[in-house]
């Protein structure tokens, strides 16, 4: 973990479109519990649900800011994006790649570079990441 440093892990997912979350309390109303086409949005939903779990019990929630978006939500998610690439200094190649949004969804990104891009990392990648600053 960082010294002097709150890490920052941005989850960023599709949204279910149902407003609520469901990520963590595993559910997606009626609607989206009965409709197939939610299937892939649901696991990756029940995945970053997981992550974020797991870096809580981990870390507790005073040295790990965690967020969970989606990508159109821009004008939030790109003001986060630039304080951590500011904060934790990636790759320069890394930083346009971050602050530009250039990778797949779901990704997550860990003090401003993307980890796990296309799919939700494990808890294994994340800590490496987390830990790498140290």
């Amino acid at each position: 973990m960082t010294k002097n440093k709150k890490s920052s892990v941005i989850i960023v997912r599709e949204n279910d479109g149902t407003g609520g979350c469901i990520c963590c309390s595993g559910g997606m109303g009626e609607y989206g519990e009965k409709d197939p086409s939610y299937e892939g949005i649901r696991k990756v939903a029940q995945e970053c649900g997981r992550l974020h779990r797991e870096i809580t019990e981990k870390f507790g929630e005073d040295e790990v800011e965690i967020i969970q978006i989606e990508p159109r939500a821009y004008f939030y998610l790109m003001p986060k994006v630039l304080k951590d690439v500011l904060k934790f200094k990636p790759s320069i190649t890394c930083a346009i790649r971050t602050m530009f949004l250039w990778y797949p969804v779901p990704t997550v990104i860990v003090n401003g570079k993307p980890v796990g891009l296309g799919r939700v990392p494990t808890i294994d990648e994340v800590l490496r990441e987390l830990e790498r600053l140290n």
